[in-house]
């Protein structure tokens, strides 16, 4: 069996990520925005955030369809297949 690890890391990956213009949390249109990996118990999600949501170590409120589009979206930015992206056992 093929250790998921090195598949599963790629998932932090923001290079082929699409920066937004708005902060996805507070909404703020600033300078300064970046591409922030999420974990969620869905998976990873990239979001486009501002420095002061960004350094917010708490859960953004999202819902759970919005959680599953999301990280079937970043799981295509980073070319991952969504088995892997939502295999539970």
């Amino acid at each position: 069996m093929r250790d998921p690890a090195p598949r599963l890391h790629g998932l932090e990956d923001t290079t082929r990520c699409p920066l937004g213009h708005r902060c996805e949390s507070c909404g703020a249109e600033s300078p300064g925005l970046e591409v922030e990996i999420v974990p969620t118990p869905l998976g990873s999600l990239c979001l486009t955030l501002c420095r002061r949501c960004a350094a917010f170590d708490d859960v953004l409120p999202i819902s759970v369809s919005t959680a599953v589009r999301l990280g079937a979206q970043h799981t295509e930015h980073v070319g991952a297949d969504r088995i892997v992206y939502g295999d539970r056992p």
